[in-house]
């Protein structure tokens, strides 16, 4: 059943009054399963909502190492926020860390998990993005080191497809237009975004600086027209992390202007803004 959606057999295994916790005698296990199927007439058992496939079922019991698979099937079953994840692509953020940490440091058990795992994380990351959640989904993103390389790709799809919109909308905003795009960027003057980039993993590096880039060129654009909106997002720009120098630093200088009580016609920090970025630019830091 792997590469597929996620039920778990051990509610089948029950359900057909199979032991799952004694001796596995897997001959005797697929003779059973294979009656239970035959019972019914369109080759499909239903429990619980559930609705498990002869071909699906039968293919993970004839894994090599079903024996140690089986093990990982009842942690999984016995947790169930991560059950919740991979049968119903849902999440509770509140004991997450609990559940995950159960988990820890088992190269063989992320290597049965991650195909389980990659396209529920996609689902779940796309319904925050969707909602505006990037702090919820920054906790998520907390467990991203059980995904394996092969996985991360499919995981990720929903982020890099937002990230890349984004980079896109923020290139063509200007003074003129801002207010009409202006809420597609709420959760960009909201907080919990930082949380949100600074999670992202070690595959996201040059998006964290081109996001960074390019918050900076619009603080830079809309410091006079919109300053609250100006300030609230270079508060978050102040908290990300493992960025370039060159970004940082302006980061810093700027925040030291736009939260700070200066004269109106104060402006000599916007030039020396206009060098650095250019020198970034350059230097193709956000390459």
């Amino acid at each position: 059943m792997a590469n597929k959606q996620y039920i778990s057999p051990i509610r089948l295994l029950q359900h057909c009054s199979i032991d799952t916790e004694g001796e596995i005698n897997l001959p005797r296990i697929k003779k059973q399963l294979n009656a239970e199927f035959g019972f019914t007439k369109t080759g499909f058992i239903e429990v619980d909502g559930y609705t498990y496939n002869k071909n699906d079922v039968l293919e993970e019991i004839d894994q090599p190492d079903f024996t140690e698979r089986l093990k990982y099937h009842q942690r999984i079953w016995e947790s169930k926020n991560i059950l919740s994840i991979l049968e119903d692509n849902t999440i509770s953020l509140y004991d997450i860390k609990y559940d995950f940490d159960k988990f820890q440091n088992d190269k063989a058990f992320d290597e049965f998990f991650s195909p389980w795992f990659a396209a529920p994380f996609n689902h779940i990351s796309r319904s925050f993005l969707n909602e505006g959640k990037l702090y919820d989904l920054s906790t998520l993103l907390l467990f991203e080191e059980f995904l394996q390389p092969a996985d991360r790709e499919e995981a990720f799809k929903s982020i890099r497809i937002f990230l890349d919109d984004n980079i896109h909308l923020f290139k063509n905003i200007s003074v003129a237009n801002y207010n009409s795009f202006r809420p597609k960027l709420k959760h960009w003057y909201s907080s919990g975004w930082d949380e949100f980039v600074n999670n992202l993993p070690d595959d996201f590096y040059d998006y964290k600086n081109a996001i960074a880039f390019d918050l900076i060129n619009l603080t830079v654009k809309i410091q006079k027209t919109n300053k609250k909106d100006c300030k609230a997002i270079s508060s978050g720009l102040i908290h990300l992390q493992g960025l370039s120098n060159n970004l940082r630093e302006t980061i810093l200088n700027n925040d030291s202007v736009f939260n700070a009580k200066v004269g109106s016609g104060n402006y000599s920090w916007m030039i020396w803004v206009g060098i650095i970025l250019v020198k970034v630019l350059s230097t193709g830091g956000c390459n």
